[in-house]
């Protein structure tokens, strides 16, 4: 079953679209905002909310060491 969002719900979500946009549009660097550790493997990440709309960037850093090498 597919959910249609009604009118209001449709306008919610674009507006959180927009703002998401133009918030990323103005923080060039917004990548460096990940601060917390969330995985045993030091995965860091750091989400915003917009309305309806989360955001959510995941830094996986590059490690120099016998697991990673290839």
């Amino acid at each position: 079953m597919i959910y249609q969002a009604n009118s209001e719900e449709r306008g919610r979500l674009i507006a959180g679209l927009r703002e998401l946009a133009d918030f990323l549009a103005q923080n060039p660097d917004v990548g460096a905002m990940a601060n917390d550790a969330d995985s045993p493997a030091g995965h860091y990440s750091a989400g915003r909310d917009f309305g309806p709309v989360h955001y959510r960037a995941v830094a996986i850093p590059n490690r120099d060491d016998a697991n990673n090498e290839g």
